[in-house]
């Protein structure tokens, strides 16, 4: 185990400091082209460019975002009551642990699902 965290360690410490430089030019002739994407001539020519999203898009993106986050957590939830309820060995208070966790994971999922479809409900009634 300590070996294995000591190459984990060194593997982030190579990631984060092993990264070269980019040296670029200040102008970008790509920056004169009209046919660009907004998004793209925002990050490389440093020009602000106005969104037109509306709060309904807005919030949509930021639920699926958290969507994405409590699927992640719900599945390691999941697994992790898995693993307890396999290693119980019969303990029946490892045991009512482990099925409540699976039962309560299950229950987060469940509830984060139903969220996403009510708000993508309102989403499509208000506009």
């Amino acid at each position: 185990m300590k070996r294995f965290m000591s190459v984990i360690m060194a593997g982030l410490v190579v990631m984060i400091l092993g990264g070269a430089p980019a040296y670029a030019d200040q102008y970008n002739a790509i920056c004169d082209d009209t046919n660009l994407d907004d998004t793209i001539k925002s990050d490389v020519c440093g020009e602000t460019v106005r969104d037109d999203r509306s709060i309904v898009d807005i919030v949509q993106t930021l639920v699926g975002v958290a969507m994405a986050i409590l699927g992640t957590v719900a599945v390691f939830v999941l697994v992790i009551a898995g693993q307890r309820y396999i290693t119980a060995a019969g303990d029946p208070g490892k045991l009512k642990s482990a099925k409540d966790m699976l039962t309560w994971g299950i229950v987060g999922l469940l509830v984060a699902a139903m969220a996403y479809a009510i708000v993508a409900f309102v989403a499509s009634a208000v506009g």
